[in-house]
């Protein structure tokens, strides 16, 4: 008996699901945008928004540059709904996803977050690119990252198609890790926000476990 992944193996379909791929990387796209938009108001509107910032996150520096990485996961993203051959698979991720941000969006909508430290305010196209996120995210929906917890499961999502490549899958390794530090190094977060967002994303793979194929 071979034990095969939900990623791999014998298809289900004789495509690719890239129809439905579209579908959940809209839908899900969507409903960030609506969803972290409205609790990023709500939050604003409140009086009693909380931070979760240590002496630790003091000792972390700014760096400029890691936008660059921190961006990168919203590119990553989208793609991932086609990184899927099978469409349990793709389902499944989406379901995690969905799971991700409707649990991060009830957390800022309870136990609103804002963000205490003074924002630098970079020169150049980095500083362009800031002012682009800022003006999108404003310094609240702290806590917990929604960001860590789509990394953990995008990062999960590609291993399968890496494989086979060792360096690519490195790489790829390399990659997820400086997106994650990004988040405390642009300072969009505090070091309690990525643990509980990591939590999140450990939340939804227990609920829909990654699983194994026999035949």
């Amino acid at each position: 008996m071979v034990q095969e992944s939900e990623f791999t193996g014998v298809r289900e379909i004789s495509d690719h699901p890239w129809r439905e791929a579209l579908v959940w990387m809209l839908l899900s796209s969507l409903l960030f945008l609506i969803g972290y938009s409205l609790t990023n108001r709500w939050a604003a509107a409140r009086p009693d928004a909380m931070s979760w910032h240590t002496a630790w996150d003091d000792n972390i520096p700014f760096l400029a540059w890691m936008i660059w990485p921190y961006l990168s996961l919203n590119l990553i993203f989208p793609c991932t709904f086609f990184a899927f051959e099978r469409l349990h698979a793709l389902r499944r991720h989406a379901g995690r996803i969905v799971a991700a941000q409707l649990t991060c969006f009830a957390a800022f909508a309870l136990i609103p977050s804002i963000n205490v430290r003074p924002l630098p305010q970079p020169d150049g196209v980095t500083g362009l690119l800031f002012s682009q996120l800022r003006a999108f995210e404003q310094p609240y929906n702290m806590f917990p990252s929604l960001h860590a917890a789509t990394l953990l499961l995008v990062w999960l999502a590609w291993l399968p198609k890496l494989q086979r490549h060792r360096l690519a899958r490195w790489a790829w390794h390399g990659w997820c890790l400086l997106i994650l530090v990004s988040t405390v190094t642009t300072w969009q977060h505090d070091l309690w926000d990525i643990a509980a967002g990591l939590l999140v994303g450990i939340a939804t793979l227990a609920i829909w476990p990654i699983r194994t194929v026999s035949r």
